[in-house]
């Protein structure tokens, strides 16, 4: 047998006091993650990229817990034409050397020389090369969507 104080409030209670054996108790309190219109963060994220809203992107992606090297990619690809754009580029490939432990300098550089002769198609070529045999699959298809 259940009674009113041991059990889950109904939803439309809950956070209300409730009336349970003429003793007033707070109803169990449900959390929850607010979610606008335009959805989580990262949908807004995803669709920026997708539309290629430089400051929507950059705006949402500060809101993000963490932006993975492939994502932060994609950042950096949207603002090539930005004062933005030698700072981004270097912030990525540092991280590519951190974060890719199998990387080999030619790799490295490779990827270093793609990003500084972006946006022309051959730098782009070798940006989108450097990904793929990284395993960065996402970033390679990212470039190659971007210049090619």
């Amino acid at each position: 047998m259940s009674d009113g104080i041991l059990s889950p409030a109904p939803s439309h209670l809950v956070g209300r006091l409730v009336r349970a054996d003429r003793v007033l108790v707070a109803a169990r309190l449900r959390t929850s993650v607010r979610i606008t219109s335009q959805g989580s963060p990262y949908a807004r994220f995803q669709r920026a990229l997708k539309t290629g809203r430089a400051s929507v992107a950059w705006n949402a992606a500060r809101e993000l817990e963490h932006v993975d090297l492939q994502d932060a990619l994609s950042l950096v690809l949207l603002v090539v034409d930005d004062p933005r754009f030698d700072r981004a580029s270097a912030r990525w490939l540092g991280r590519l050397c951190l974060e890719v432990p199998s990387l080999t300098l030619r790799q490295a550089q490779l990827a270093a020389a793609g990003l500084t002769g972006l946006p022309d198609r051959a730098a782009a070529i070798a940006l989108a090369t450097s990904c793929s045999e990284l395993g960065l699959q996402h970033a390679a298809a990212a470039t190659r969507a971007a210049y090619l």
